[in-house]
């Protein structure tokens, strides 16, 4: 491992998909940059491990969808909240 790698991107550089899945749930950051500013989904797809590159996006994906989850209903709220305060 290089100075200022990560641990889970040395794991998706080399293609350890399992030790990847071990590593977010013990609640390391899934996109962390390294010396060189790449993510690991950066490092596995360099590389081309795949098992990597699916288990990352799974995991990225997951928190994408959360997050346009949590602003949708934020928009909505405040388009809601703005569209009475509005009446008054």
């Amino acid at each position: 491992m290089s100075a200022g790698e990560t641990t889970l991107s040395h794991a998706a550089e080399n293609g350890h998909a399992q030790c990847i899945e071990i590593l977010i749930r013990a609640g390391l950051d899934v996109n962390p940059t390294g010396d060189l500013y790449s993510t690991p989904l950066v490092n596995a797809a360099k590389n081309g491990h795949t098992a990597a590159i699916q288990v990352l996006l799974r995991v990225s994906s997951a928190f994408i969808y959360l997050f346009v989850k949590i602003y949708v209903y934020e928009t909505r709220f405040i388009n809601n909240e703005n569209s009475e305060c509005n009446n008054f």
